[in-house]
């Protein structure tokens, strides 16, 4: 019988693509920014014309509460982004899902301190005035004014003069309140003292001293010339150093490595106090930098312009600070002078005679 021809394998058809009308017509019209109330985390999306589900389309999964704790938002994940119409299409079925309180109507408040904390509260579900106010002037920071921060931010530099706030000021009220914070923090500046420059040359010098009797030297001599009845100045005695010069200079070499170990870690340790408050400053000095960015926004809202006092105020402050850390430099210096110190250094400058004789009998 003859052979059946096998079919050849075809390839697979090629994967419908989903038709047009099936698609809700959708587009991108705004940028969307969402806020955590309790973390200050922000979310970037993209706002799509009748759609009340907020997506962006990139490479990563993202889920989480929308702020309020209504609903989830995601990131589908893309593997072709030759293909935005099945996405769009399952964009579709997972709108559905939502409930409809999360439809996203545009701002139509009006651009003041007050509009914006009625938008935070919608926009949130916030109860608590003070939360009102904080995100209120996030709101009015990053979306009106367009400067990127955080409430939390917000808090840790302006507490005070927020707290006082209420959702009826005005932007002049939050400009006058935050230059007072500000004036007050430039005033009082932490670590400043610490950090004094006549203090830095003090420490340097104490930490330069290696203080090294060779006690032990002292003893091991005096037992031996005691033991062998040798009295000092005479040719025995010259002899006798001659001879046991080496051994004398050995130990008192043990005794400084001791003295420059221990006096080394005291000086590393106090290096590390020095190196942490001057990071400190620097980091005072960058808060009071951060908090008049955001007060020169505030003052802009306002239509003000920001009290030339102020600025002065900062400006010398940031100053003082910086060269206030910059000391910390002298101490570290003290301190690699004394890891470099070497025993016949030390022995020239500070040694007793006793060492000095032995040294120079070993030498010549």
């Amino acid at each position: 019988m003859p052979r059946e021809k096998r079919a050849k394998a075809r390839p697979a058809p090629a994967p419908q693509v989903i038709a047009t009308e099936e698609l809700p017509p959708w587009r991108t019209v705004e940028k969307i920014r969402f806020w955590c109330p309790l973390c200050g985390m922000v979310a970037d999306e993209d706002r799509l014309d009748g759609s009340p589900y907020p997506v962006k389309v990139k490479r990563h999964v993202f889920g989480g509460k929308l702020p309020g704790g209504a609903g989830f938002m995601r990131y589908l994940p893309v593997q072709d982004e030759s293909q935005p119409r099945r996405i769009m299409a399952r964009l579709a079925e997972l709108a559905k899902e939502l409930p409809a309180r999360l439809t996203l109507a545009e701002y139509e408040e009006e651009k003041t301190f007050a509009g914006w904390c009625r938008e935070a509260r919608r926009r949130f579900g916030l109860e608590r005035d003070y939360d009102v106010v904080l995100h209120g002037l996030t709101l009015a920071l990053t979306e009106q004014a367009g400067f990127d921060v955080t409430p939390g931010e917000l808090d840790a530099l302006f507490h005070n003069p927020l707290a006082d706030a209420t959702p009826e000021d005005t932007y002049a009220d939050l400009a006058a309140g935050m230059a007072r914070a500000l004036s007050e923090r430039a005033k009082h500046l932490p670590y400043y003292m610490s950090l004094d420059e006549t203090l830095a040359v003090a420490t340097a010098a104490d930490l330069a001293q290696i203080p090294v009797p060779f006690l032990a030297v002292e003893a091991e001599v005096a037992g031996a010339l005691k033991k062998e009845k040798i009295r000092r100045g005479t040719k025995k005695y010259r002899e006798w150093m001659r001879e046991n010069a080496e051994k004398i200079v050995s130990i008192a070499r043990e005794e400084f490595e001791r003295a420059k170990a221990w006096r080394l870690a005291e000086a590393k340790a106090r290096l590390r106090e020095w190196q942490e408050d001057a990071g400190r400053a620097a980091n005072y000095r960058e808060i009071l930098e951060r908090a008049l960015d955001i007060a020169v926004e505030i003052h802009v809202l306002a239509e003000k312009k920001i009290p030339a006092a102020l600025l002065a105020e900062v400006t010398q402050a940031g100053e003082a600070l910086q060269k206030a850390a910059g000391n910390a430099a002298i101490v570290e210096r003290a301190v690699g002078k004394l890891e470099e110190k070497t025993f016949e250094e030390y022995v020239q400058e500070r040694g007793t005679p006793l060492v000095k004789e032995a040294w120079e009998a070993l030498q010549g």
